[in-house]
């Protein structure tokens, strides 16, 4: 029998098309099925074998890389104590993130219809470019034990990942995967206090795209788990 890590990948093949930002519900349902099934031992993923050095220089995450085609990637990412994903988005993909080890808070938004900006300071077109007018999705904390978490290219496209009490560690599919000609953007949260009228929705918050943050890189481990084939 095909190794789990295999027929997730297989799954996701069929599912997922590089053409499209729609998925049929049946394929997706048995993409979802296969991922809440992976464990850390399915991936061979040891976390003793990952350097947790919270002294300055330290990357305060790991990425371990999979697979990846132009359909789907799959990566692991270890996020240290000390580290965190910052909030980011993913465009015109599918996401699906399944905890393997430790705990992890995530926060994550879907972005609304663009509303209007009053207050001065963003009256630029400049600065209106890279404001994103979003809501809520989730905010919840999420061990190995859960199902995986996933987004969409129109619900909870914005995420933000944090360890919880340690280091944490979880599997990570997108699809299509990133490529020279799409890329994440990185934002900062400005709350609800950029408001389009006395009528706005008080639900609404407001993302301001940033460079990549200061405290976030990488350092990477060899995956050493089953080899996949699609």
């Amino acid at each position: 029998m095909a190794a789990l890590v295999q027929q997730l990948a297989s799954l996701a093949q069929t599912c997922f098309d590089e053409k499209q930002d729609t998925v049929s519900e049946e394929p997706f349902k048995n993409v979802l099925s296969a991922m809440n099934t992976i464990q850390a031992k399915h991936l061979n993923f040891d976390p003793s074998t990952v350097k947790v050095n919270d002294s300055a220089g330290g990357a305060p995450v790991t990425f371990i890389h999979v697979y990846k085609n132009d359909i789907f990637s799959m990566r692991i990412f270890v996020i240290k104590p000390s580290g965190r994903i910052p909030l980011h988005d993913h465009p015109g993909m599918f996401g699906l993130c399944k905890v393997i080890h430790g705990s992890v808070h995530l926060r994550s938004f879907s972005e609304v219809e663009e509303q209007g900006i009053q207050d001065t300071c963003f009256q630029s077109r400049e600065n209106h470019s890279v404001l994103k007018s979003v809501r809520l999705h989730q905010d919840m904390i999420v061990t190995s034990s859960d199902d995986c978490c996933f987004l969409t290219p129109r619900e909870g496209n914005f995420h933000e990942i944090l360890p919880v009490q340690g280091m944490a560690a979880f599997l990570d599919v997108l699809a299509p995967p990133y490529n020279p000609g799409r890329d994440c953007h990185y934002y900062d949260e400005l709350g609800n206090d950029v408001s389009a009228s006395d009528a706005a929705d008080e639900s609404v918050r407001w993302l301001r795209q940033v460079p990549t943050a200061s405290d976030y890189w990488c350092d990477r481990l060899v995956y050493k788990g089953p080899s996949i084939e699609c």
